[in-house]
């Protein structure tokens, strides 16, 4: 009889820990989301303030209802850029959804981050801004081990490089 008590008391210790957890999980992961959303993006301003003169570089740029986290002008080019960072696997394709994280043997699952950029490219053009202009959407991870390989989606080691090299690889 003891030992069930004993069993029951530690289950309930249990369960309410692993409550307890949650609740505050639920509590602070907006605050937590904020913070590695700003270790990120300094990251890649740091990147981009490495640009010559001859590029116009701005962070948090609004428009319309849009909230661009970086964009380079360089002639009629408009470099758009979203900023992510996801530690561990990310899993997705152009046209996917939903993109698949997976950390510490779970599965999140976000917005594609290519999708939420051509929503931002669609408020520049709306704006009416830039007409003729060339709109590059790209999408820079910040410290995921790996990512999936598509044009315009790379880790931040690959964004100076492909932003000074762009205007070449398109002629």
């Amino acid at each position: 009889m003891k030992i069930i008590i004993y069993l029951m008391v530690v289950g309930f210790g249990i369960f309410w820990f692993k409550w307890k957890i949650n609740e505050v999980n639920k509590t602070y992961r907006p605050y937590i989301n904020k913070v590695k959303g700003n270790i990120g993006e300094n990251v890649v301003v740091n990147i981009l303030d490495k640009l010559d003169d001859r590029y116009e570089v701005y962070h948090d740029v609004r428009v319309g209802k849009a909230q661009i986290d970086h964009m380079v002008i360089y002639r009629n080019i408009r470099f758009v850029i979203e900023t992510k960072f996801w530690k561990g696997k990310v899993i997705g394709k152009r046209l996917d959804d939903k993109w698949k994280q997976l950390l510490g043997g779970r599965e999140y699952w976000y917005k594609n981050p290519i999708n939420q950029n051509e929503f931002h490219i669609k408020e520049l053009v709306k704006s009416g801004k830039c007409s003729g202009c060339e709109f590059v959407n790209v999408v820079v991870f910040v410290g995921s081990d790996s990512i999936p390989r598509l044009k315009g989606v790379m880790r931040d080691s690959e964004l100076f490089d492909y932003i000074v090299e762009y205007e070449s690889k398109a002629s």
